[in-house]
């Protein structure tokens, strides 16, 4: 299971709600469908858990962008394949 967790930070104050749209690409860059989804990030603070097949394995982008602002932000995972 890969856990990421994000922080929307405000200007001037406290953050309030935020929605999150996650995406995990591919080493090639493609986007699986089933790794993008939408997350509340509530009072600006939220987290998106993904269930990863047993052979995925390879540099995968995980991105969090924010769906109002644009703003995102993204991280390199290095996935190894779960032995068996």
């Amino acid at each position: 299971m890969l856990v990421a967790r994000c922080a929307v930070e405000a200007a001037g104050g406290a953050a309030a709600d935020h929605v999150v749209h996650w995406t995990l690409a591919a080493p090639d860059g493609e986007v699986i469908p089933p790794f993008a989804r939408n997350t509340l990030a509530a009072s600006g603070s939220g987290e998106v858990e993904f269930r990863l097949p047993l052979d995925l394995s390879g540099e995968w982008t995980l991105t969090g962008r924010d769906v109002i602002s644009g703003e995102s932000a993204s991280a390199a995972v290095v996935i190894e394949p779960m032995e068996h």
